[in-house]
């Protein structure tokens, strides 16, 4: 039995919060997660503050105590599939 996991986001923004950053990696996939959620992330770590956008852009960054910035609500959903190679069922071949 194959079951499809589908997962809907009902937020308006989600917030990583990082006790320090040692590496790229969280930006890239605070990106990566903002494009494939369609929601904002917000990246947030000691001296470090990033606001990804539904584009994979990041718009807001910075390292000063306190980070301002106007944040445009928007949802964009991208459809994402995958496929596994001989997992595949033929629902038609009954016809």
């Amino acid at each position: 039995c194959n079951l499809i996991n589908r997962t809907s986001v009902v937020c308006d923004i989600i917030v990583c919060i990082f006790k320090k950053l040692e590496s790229t990696m969280p930006q890239v996939m605070a990106r990566a997660g903002a494009f494939c959620n369609g929601v904002l992330v917000a990246l947030c770590a000691e001296k470090y503050v990033a606001v990804a956008n539904v584009k994979g852009e990041i718009t807001t960054s910075g390292s000063q105590n306190i980070i301002k910035a106007k944040l445009k609500i928007e949802k964009d959903y991208h459809l994402i599939s995958s496929r596994r190679r001989g997992l595949y069922k033929d629902f038609n071949s009954g016809y």
